[in-house]
């Protein structure tokens, strides 16, 4: 039987920090799969690997349009599930 370890949940320690490097690291995968051939086995690994970090966001942020809607930053002090504000949203609808 295996033991879960205590204190430990589904959250994301170093949420700001790690986003940003998520959204540089994502910039840069997209700018490399202009310079491979198209539909080819490297531009499908970057497809791969740049969902991967779009689900990772959408996890963290509760968006899943973070990075095209402009990459906001989770709030300094916060981990794990954020709700970080989008571009787009009206703070004063409901």
């Amino acid at each position: 039987m295996m033991k879960r370890a205590r204190g430990r949940g589904d959250t994301i320690p170093h949420s700001t920090e790690l986003l940003k490097l998520l959204g540089e690291c994502r910039k840069r995968l997209i700018d490399a799969s202009t310079e491979v051939r198209p539909f080819g086995t490297g531009y499908h690994a970057i497809h791969l690997v740049t969902t991967a970090i779009d689900f990772l966001a959408h996890f963290m942020t509760g968006h899943r349009d973070h990075f095209s809607i402009g990459g906001s930053v989770a709030p300094e002090g916060s981990c794990g599930m954020i709700l970080a504000p989008r571009a787009n949203d009206d703070p004063n609808s409901d």
